[in-house]
């Protein structure tokens, strides 16, 4: 009888114990990390003061590349060029960068002081003004139209492409930026006033603010949802406990092989978790992942990787906040599990001293 019990326990335990307990201590890391002031303020700060370098850094990237395959992105960016500005300095200039560092990081951290009780739970509402504000700024009008002057001359057909979108007064009726000719309609002059009305119609549809959090979400005040949330997702801890103590029940013959067996199952899946999470946390760079963009046919390989790199690591940072909590749980199961095993030799020393 005792194989069998021991097969049926360790059934149990590794099929049922380990794969629960694995999926537990991810899914409680994660959700916890979510939840936390760094990734609910402090990291969103962090992404956004490394965009400005980032976007620069492509462009350059882009500017130098020799390699643009499809004809219509080389003319642009030529035409950008001759402008001797970068993207990022006018994403600066016009306060892009500063209402995502202000206004935008600020809503983020006014969420996050109210899921810890630190706020009442008022609507939170994201300013868009400032951003439409920029997105009007004459620094964006004077690239815009010195990007448009260095395009080269349309031909008959796309003159008439130009002008149908440039003065269409519906934005079903054809207002899309991808079908705008990359040239400049002869005879045309590109002032500010139609500059402007390209900027006008890019906010037009724009909120003046967005509700981050609605008045109808009824939150108690001063109730800390984190630690909440905290409390209410380590409760699931109980059923991987059930199915391992299950397991190593039915399996042992005695307190000392109870406490092996359970300490063996929760070892393990905390070691599986630990694994995992610390693998994607620092070991995996998503940076080095060969993703294919939409956009890969009309540049090359090199830009193409460059934009990889750039975006996994902003995405690097996001997977670290978000497993590292994981990893710590996991390495600590992976404890509670070998410190259960060690008390399966005190039992046994114990037991050896009875019989002596």
């Amino acid at each position: 009888m005792s194989p069998l019990r021991k097969v049926i326990g360790f059934l149990i335990a590794a099929l049922i114990g380990i794969p629960i307990l694995f999926a537990t201590i991810i899914a409680v890391g994660v959700t916890n990390s979510v939840v936390t002031p760094e990734v609910m303020s402090d990291l969103p700060r962090e992404i956004i003061a490394e965009l400005p370098s980032t976007i620069d850094e492509l462009y350059t990237a882009l500017e130098t590349d020799e390699n643009i395959d499809d004809e219509k992105t080389k003319i642009i960016i030529e035409s950008m060029k001759k402008t001797q500005m970068t993207p990022g300095k006018i994403m600066k200039e016009s306060g892009i960068f500063e209402w995502l560092r202000g206004e935008l990081s600020e809503s983020i951290k006014q969420f996050g002081e109210v899921l810890r009780g630190e706020r009442s739970p008022d609507p939170i509402l994201l300013n868009m003004k400032p951003l439409k504000d920029a997105i009007l700024h004459d620094s964006i009008t004077t690239y815009l139209k010195s990007v448009i002057k260095n395009l080269p001359e349309c031909d008959d057909m796309d003159i008439e492409q130009w002008k149908r979108i440039a003065f269409t007064n519906d934005w079903s009726d054809g207002f899309d930026l991808d079908e705008f000719p990359s040239c400049r309609p002869a005879g045309l002059e590109i002032t500010d006033d139609l500059i402007k009305m390209f900027q006008l119609r890019a906010v037009e549809e724009m909120p003046e603010d967005v509700e981050i959090l609605d008045e109808w979400i009824d939150l108690p005040r001063g109730w800390n949802f984190t630690k909440t949330i905290s409390a209410v997702t380590y409760t699931l801890f109980i059923f991987p406990a059930l199915f391992i103590f299950l397991g190593a029940l039915i399996a042992a013959t005695s307190k000392a092989s109870f406490f092996r067996w359970s300490g063996i199952t929760t070892m393990i899946g905390g070691l599986l978790a630990y694994g995992l999470a610390s693998l994607l946390e620092n070991i995996i760079p998503i940076s080095e992942f060969s993703f294919r963009y939409d956009f890969a046919h009309s540049v090359s390989s090199r830009f193409e990787e460059l934009v990889i790199l750039k975006v996994g690591n902003l995405t690097e940072m996001f997977l670290n906040s978000l497993f590292a909590p994981a990893s710590k749980l996991g390495g600590t199961v992976a404890i509670v599990g070998l410190i259960l095993f060690a008390l399966s030799f005190l039992l046994n020393d114990e037991k050896k001293a009875v019989v002596e």
